[in-house]
């Protein structure tokens, strides 16, 4: 699946499936897309968006492929769905909010997960790298604090300021590396979450 250049809104109401071996599985370029029911890749399962506006990712089905996974427009990202690959990289440039509880995972071998931007939205995050890296390259939580933030496995996890509410902290690694503080707290309540380091 590949588009070019666009400049109105493109959706996916159904779900997306590609199975050639020779190109990459969906490669889009243009202004907004909207994936709706999710994705299966095999083959080159490779997914490519270049989004110059918003870029939705539907809590319905998610996205299971068998490559890499890159977001690289200017604009920004709002999901709810899960994305796992199989072993390759997963990617996002620009800032990401979530609608629903996600789960990003590259599976047991050497697959990163990157976050170019901010992350934020009042959802559980739960990210599984394998042997490989996690790196937020901004704030995890700064404007709105994630529920709870859950790193479950990573070689190395590279972490800016993280803000989660009661949910807490946990990150699960044989590396970590901290740039700015970790808070947890609960507005309503003012119990503070766990943060747990396992490393």
């Amino acid at each position: 699946i590949k588009q070019v250049d666009g400049a109105g809104p493109t959706t996916f109401s159904g779900a997306l499936l590609t199975d050639d071996p020779s190109a990459i599985g969906i490669d889009l370029t243009g202004n907004i897309f909207n994936i709706n029911s999710g994705a299966l890749t095999i083959g080159d399962g490779r997914v490519e968006i270049t989004n110059s506006g918003l870029l939705t990712i539907s809590s319905v089905g998610g996205l299971l492929l068998t490559g890499s996974f890159v977001q690289n427009g200017t604009g920004a990202v709002s999901t709810g769905g899960d994305i796992e690959t199989t072993a390759d990289d997963i990617s996002f440039a620009t800032a990401v909010t979530l609608t629903n509880n996600v789960q990003l995972t590259t599976g047991a071998g050497i697959g990163n997960i990157s976050f170019g931007s901010t992350v934020d939205g009042d959802f559980n995050l739960t990210l599984l790298a394998g042997l490989g890296t996690v790196t937020a390259n901004a704030a995890i939580g700064g404007t709105t604090s994630l529920e709870k933030l859950d790193i479950l496995s990573a070689a190395t996890s590279d972490l800016r300021l993280v803000r989660t509410e009661e949910g807490g902290i946990s990150v699960v690694s044989s590396s970590i590396v901290l740039r700015d503080n970790l808070l947890t707290n609960t507005a309503s309540t003012n119990n503070a979450g766990n943060v747990s380091l396992t490393g």
